[in-house]
């Protein structure tokens, strides 16, 4: 086999070369470009609900009924009734609820 005696050629001596610059300017270059680089924000991707449409549909109605029988309310009391009416399961946390209900537009 043969083997290569030529020394490896970095890929910034390779595009220096090419470009027609020094290899330290285009390493400069690229530092400076690096440092001037908007941070990408990272989105997360909204998680989906544990409950079904027509488990959002029947708490929607519950909360319908309250506010028509002129009813106050609050998020705990909201995933009480629903929890007791089984509409949702009794290990529901009340922060699933308020997702639910700021979903829909429920102002709390």
């Amino acid at each position: 086999m043969l083997h290569s005696t030529a020394p490896e050629v970095s890929p910034y001596d390779r595009a220096a070369h090419a470009l027609g610059v020094t290899e330290r300017s285009l390493r400069s270059l690229v530092q400076r470009n690096k440092s001037t680089l908007p941070e990408v924000a990272v989105t997360s991707t909204p998680t989906a609900s544990p409950l079904d449409n027509f488990t959002i549909g029947a708490i929607r109605r519950h909360v319908h009924r309250m506010f028509s029988n002129k009813q106050t309310f609050t998020v705990r009391t909201v995933a009480e009734d629903i929890k007791t009416a089984d509409i949702i399961p009794s290990d529901t946390s009340d922060t699933v609820v308020w997702r639910i209900l700021h979903s829909n537009g429920v102002p709390l």
